[in-house]
């Protein structure tokens, strides 16, 4: 069967976030809560497998790591397409869920994008402080 070569493919794969920061694309008027079952999202995976190349795999949410199943899918992905660049977008809050050495040898690579939704510059930078600054 004939892959089609192209640059990126969005796997949306949680709907609810741990945060609700201002000016995130997540955020809509509809109620966004919960995760796509995993056998499902595999499911996907197997089948486009068989008729996409992807250049680039994004893991997308809402906050993915809310997904309970998240090392598995991302294991899957890397099993499915093994020359893919794959990128997981997250808060960081959650992080500690995807601290294994194991699995991360063995998913590599594996981009990990901590970032901050806002719709202007206050917050976007840490900036440390001293007393003498905030008088």
């Amino acid at each position: 069967m004939k892959r089609y070569r192209f640059f990126k493919l969005i796997f949306h794969i949680a709907y609810s976030c741990n945060l609700s920061c201002r000016g995130c694309l997540a955020i809509s008027d509809v109620p966004r809560e919960g995760v796509q079952p995993y056998e499902d999202v595999l499911e996907t995976i197997q089948q486009w497998s068989q008729v996409l190349d992807p250049s680039w795999i994004q893991i997308f949410g809402g906050e993915p790591l809310m997904h309970p199943r998240i090392k598995d899918i991302v294991r899957d992905l890397r099993t499915y397409w093994p020359n893919a660049r794959i990128s997981l977008p997250t808060n960081g809050l959650l992080l500690n869920r995807i601290m294994d050495k194991e699995w991360a040898q063995e998913v590599s690579p594996l981009e990990v994008r901590v970032s901050l939704h806002k719709n202007n510059d206050e917050g976007r930078y840490f900036i440390p402080r001293s007393e003498e600054h905030t008088s």
